[in-house]
């Protein structure tokens, strides 16, 4: 019997994760973060993806 490669576990460890979020909080924090990008037009762009980026995953931890 083969060992599993570690491709193989990364692939059943990133589908194991896509099962479990759940989509429409993964939706509304995604558009919280987009409005958070747009909204921040005197910041420069990278601090705007990075703090929408932040805003992404905060606002689908907080869902």
């Amino acid at each position: 019997m083969a060992e599993p490669s570690t491709a193989g576990v990364v692939v059943a460890g990133a589908i194991g994760a896509g099962l479990m979020i759940n989509g429409e909080a993964a939706i509304g924090a995604l558009c919280g973060g987009c409005v958070y990008f747009i909204a921040n037009a005197e910041l420069s762009i990278p601090s705007r993806i990075a703090l929408s980026l932040v805003s992404v995953v905060m606002g689908y931890m907080a869902a």
